[in-house]
């Protein structure tokens, strides 16, 4: 799993990719404000560890994820997924 730099700093180390499960928790925990240690262990297990781990996205996942928020959010509904999505990778050289 791979966590934003705050993590990397909170922690100080270098290879953020490999961190237990705890540190995951503490990390969540920090970063949500959440204390209820059930809704930290469903936050990791159906989000965190269901993260692509090699920068893939899939088209389904945007489809799920916008109907999912246009539930709470109708204004999602007008926004679709081909205008959100591409299934190539374009490297940006950044100056």
């Amino acid at each position: 799993m791979t966590f934003a730099p705050s993590f990397r700093a909170s922690t100080g180390r270098s290879n953020i990719c490999r961190v237990t499960r705890s540190e995951a928790i503490a990390f969540l925990k920090k970063y949500t404000r959440q204390e209820d240690e059930k809704i930290l262990d469903l936050l990791f297990e159906n989000s965190t560890m269901k993260t692509s781990t090699d920068g893939v996205i899939k088209e389904q996942w945007v489809v799920d994820a916008l109907a999912m928020t246009a539930k709470m959010s109708p204004e999602y509904n007008q926004f679709k997924p081909n205008d959100l999505f591409v299934d190539q990778f374009f490297p940006v050289t950044v100056n």
